[in-house]
């Protein structure tokens, strides 16, 4: 049976010319261009998401770990009765949250926005490569404030590591561990570029937690400043 032999024209038109394929190829640039920020912010609301159920968990763990001493926070419990007062690794913030091992799972303190290059998301509490105590300070992401008592619903009780602070300054509490001072009443600096830009995420003593700007911490802190020492003052950072 023979064929019909398609003439030139008829093959012409079944395919994309050379202009036709530009035109094409530049609109799918265009909507590659278009779509590249809205894949950036859905990244960014994701990554903030988890830093806030990450604080949750956090203050959860501690709120559990409390309900077993008498409602304390650990730097205010003795090293033999299960805190970390007086502790000669009290200076180090990864020391504190070695309390929270049975509440809490090392992979929690790390923000998932993190950009420092030294840390690491731990995957074990032990001393194994990867573990928390063999990271220690690289395995985590956030601050925690000395002052911060059981009572004081508005303290601010963690908080992301990316705070200015007025100098150091070894705190009375916990057995003089060293620390931060941040006081808003008298030197606030406020928060540094980090993770989720200038701003932060914090969680208060009651279990709140929530994305600040530098208005919204300046006014948590002050609330809690004016009645030193109580409220957040000295903190303890990653660092």
């Amino acid at each position: 049976m023979a064929f019909a032999k398609r003439s030139s024209t008829e093959s012409h038109s079944r395919a994309f010319t050379r202009l036709e394929l530009i035109v094409v190829s530049a609109t799918f640039c265009m909507l590659a261009l278009l779509a590249l920020p809205l894949l950036g912010n859905t990244s960014m609301r994701s990554n903030q998401t988890s830093c806030l159920n990450n604080l949750r968990q956090i203050g959860i763990a501690f709120q559990a770990w409390g309900s077993d001493h008498s409602d304390n926070r650990p730097w205010f419990v003795l090293t033999n009765e299960g805190g970390t007062y007086a502790h000669p690794a009290r200076g180090n913030a990864y020391f504190h949250y070695t309390v929270l091992s049975n509440h809490l799972s090392p992979t929690v303190l790390i923000d998932p926005a993190e950009t420092h290059p030294s840390k690491r998301t731990a995957t074990t509490w032990n001393f194994s490569p990867g573990g928390f105590l063999s990271l220690k300070n690289n395995a985590l992401s956030y601050m925690f404030s000395l002052h911060t008592q059981i009572l004081g619903a508005t303290d601010i009780l963690s908080a992301d590591r990316n705070v200015q602070f007025a100098y150091g300054s070894a705190c009375p509490f916990g057995g003089g561990i060293p620390a931060q001072l941040f006081d808003a009443a008298y030197s606030f600096r406020g928060w540094t570029n980090g993770p989720h830009g200038i701003a932060g995420n914090m969680l208060l003593n009651d279990g709140h937690v929530e994305y600040a700007n530098q208005p919204r911490l300046r006014a948590i802190s002050l609330q809690n400043s004016q009645g030193y020492p109580g409220g957040a003052d000295h903190v303890v950072t990653p660092f």
